[in-house]
This record gives C-alpha cells, sequence and structure tokens, in this order.
C-alpha cells in the first residue's frame, strides 16, 4: 500500500485542516491522500496543502465549521496518480456505456496504480506516488489497469468474443507489464 500513516490527532480553526500523523516521511505538499477512521469532516479524499516535519502534522483546507481538537484512531493513505480513467478508456477504445462501468473503470484504475506502485518498491525504487516515474511506467501502468477491466466477468484472462479461440484465447500482457514498470529485474541506477 502506498504510504500508509496513522492520523492520531484532528483540528479545524477556518476551515483548515490539522492532522497529527505518526509520521510524514514520503509526504510531499500536493499530495492526494485518503483519510479514513477519524470523522466524517476529516473523512475522505484531499490534498496536502503544507507539511510540518517538526510536529508531524499536515494541513489540507475544506469548508467546515471549526472543530476542537481531538485524538483520533485513523489512517492516511498517500493515493498513487500514474494513470487515470481517461488514458484508461482510451486505451480500451470505449467509452463507458453505464455508470456501473465508469465505477468499475476507477475501481481499475486505483487497484492499478496502486499494484504498480507496490511492485516498483518491492523492486527497490523510491517513486512519488503523486508523480508518474517516466512515460514506460505511465504506459505500464495503464495497461495493467485496462487489463484489469478487461478481465471483469473472466477466469483468468481478459474476455474475448471469439468462440474458437486457440489454446484457451488471449494471454494476459502480464510479461509487457513488468517491462515497463521496471520490476522482475535488477535495477538500474
Amino acid at each position: 500500500m502506498a504510504y500508509l500513516k496513522e492520523v492520531t490527532h484532528v483540528d479545524c480553526v477556518a476551515g483548515v485542516h490539522t492532522l497529527t500523523l505518526s509520521d510524514v516521511d514520503d509526504l510531499y505538499v500536493g499530495d492526494s491522500v485518503r483519510v479514513s477512521g477519524t470523522t466524517n469532516d476529516y473523512d475522505g479524499n484531499h490534498t496536502i496543502d503544507s507539511i510540518n516535519t517538526t510536529n508531524k502534522t499536515i494541513t489540507f483546507t475544506q469548508a467546515h465549521a471549526d472543530h476542537d481538537p481531538a485524538d483520533v484512531q485513523g489512517q492516511l493513505i498517500v493515493l498513487v496518480k500514474w494513470t487515470d480513467d481517461d488514458l484508461v478508456e482510451e486505451w480500451l477504445g470505449i467509452d463507458a456505456a453505464t455508470v456501473n462501468d465508469t465505477a468499475y473503470i476507477a475501481e481499475c484504475v486505483e487497484a492499478g496504480n496502486e499494484w504498480a506502485f507496490t511492485k516498483r518498491l518491492q523492486a527497490g525504487y523510491s517513486d512519488r506516488a503523486a508523480l508518474v516515474p517516466s512515460p514506460a511506467v505511465k504506459q505500464g501502468t495503464t495497461l495493467y489497469a485496462a487489463m484489469l477491466y478487461r478481465e471483469r466477468g473472466a477466469v483468468d484472462s481478459f474476455a474475448s468474443f471469439d468462440s474458437m479461440a486457440v489454446a484457451g484465447g488471449p494471454s494476459m500482457s502480464l510479461g509487457r507489464i513488468m517491462q515497463l514498470l521496471g520490476v522482475n529485474r535488477s535495477q538500474v541506477a
């Protein structure tokens, strides 16, 4: 999971929400984050406006009434933004036909972003979640998210409309995706 942090304290003054975290390592101003397990006024997706490394706090702005400071037990996850719904739809060559299709593409994009980030982290890379490291990684992440969408309703690989499929139908593109992400090989400095 891309940088999971514990939220231990919350405060809101004049629409500026301040969260005290377990640590602020690997967080950057402008990162998109998801907060959960605190209160409704703090939970949700936000963009970091400032970081205080001394106090281990971050801030984001959102229109809410002031709140008294409170100790909480919540979580903050940095959201990976290496591909998006539009890129996946472009690759698929379709527009989402229904609200359910749109929602499922969004889920595939989030899963693809998270998977690609985690695989690169496991391979020894130190990437920023908000900034795609290269065009190849962007393409690999997009391919993976699109592959997840195309596997909808299939047993082990993306669905095919070919009733006479040879050797079990199309195979996944995982080898190409791993190559584009630069994983399953030695890291090159």
